[in-house]
């Protein structure tokens, strides 16, 4: 047997025994998550919970002041901020800001993976959310949460960081192109699943990581999963043509895609991919 399936063979039997070590979500993101479920906590709360990364608080300022949440002029405070983007949504894009706290590694070929794996993870959440946008313009659709979207795009392929964090610890043997493509390929989903059962995130989050690879799942309704496949198509996560075929027909079926069009061809689609790719820029 060889050294790299001897490792598939300890991540399956981790896997199957809930012993994978699974990265937790950054402690900032607890700390905002808990504090929007209590139904005791106020905005002042919030911004106490918030004000302690300075780094995030820039951000949320940030986002208050884009198209999509700005209304008059614009805000400078963190106080403003939370209270023009609203409680239930400060939740997802706090935990969406804090994430890229776990792409980072010191190894040179994972760090590569990992870099990537971050960067394609903005694409998708920001192409999913611009076809969204203007969807929903075009319909006056509300079947999805814009903030809750961004996330899902976020962590669709949140499973290779376990692997990645793998790979790093023996370096010497799994740190290389072969072993890391068919390592995520082979259990990214399955891994991804299990953190989102960690963290608690619910069974949409769960299915949604789970899922998106596999193109028998397909979703009656609009779904958080058509507007993620397309963010995939965009960021070219997703190169096979057969399923890119697949996931616009099913698009053009839904009414994402009109006579044919790419989605990304859409007037506004680079402004919008744009804003929201903005917002995870330092």
């Amino acid at each position: 047997m060889s050294a790299e399936e001897a490792l598939f063979h300890i991540l399956e039997a981790q896997l199957d025994n809930d012993e994978l070590v699974l990265p937790s979500l950054p402690e900032v993101a607890i700390q905002v998550r808990d504090a929007v479920d209590d139904p005791d906590s106020t905005l002042a709360q919030i911004v106490d919970v918030v004000s302690k990364d300075p780094a995030l608080s820039l951000r949320l300022i940030r986002i208050a002041n884009t198209a999509h949440y700005a209304r008059a002029a614009n805000v400078t405070t963190l106080n403003a901020a939370i209270h023009r983007i609203g409680m239930r949504a400060i939740k997802n894009i706090a935990i969406a800001m804090a994430l890229e706290q776990l792409f980072v590694c010191k190894n040179d070929i994972v760090r590569i993976y990992i870099e990537r794996a971050w960067s394609q993870a903005v694409d998708v959440a920001a192409a999913s959310s611009a076809v969204y946008a203007n969807y929903r313009e075009e319909h006056r659709s509300r079947e999805i949460s814009p903030d809750t979207l961004t996330l899902m795009g976020l962590i669709h392929n949140i499973g290779v960081l376990p692997i990645l964090q793998e790979a790093q610890r023996h370096d010497d043997v799994f740190a290389n192109p072969t072993f890391l493509d068919r390592a995520i390929a082979r259990f990214g989903a399955r891994i991804g699943g299990a953190i989102m059962k960690a963290w608690g995130f619910g069974t949409d989050f769960e299915q949604l990581v789970r899922d998106w690879r596999d193109m028998s799942i397909q979703p009656a309704a609009l779904n958080y999963l058509d507007f993620v496949r397309l963010g995939t198509i965009y960021a070219k996560v997703t190169k096979d043509e057969g399923i890119i075929d697949n996931v616009m027909h099913v698009a053009t079926e839904k009414g994402l895609c009109e006579d044919s069009a790419s989605p990304f061809e859409h007037e506004m689609f680079m402004t919008r991919f744009r804003e929201v790719k903005a917002a995870f820029e330092q």
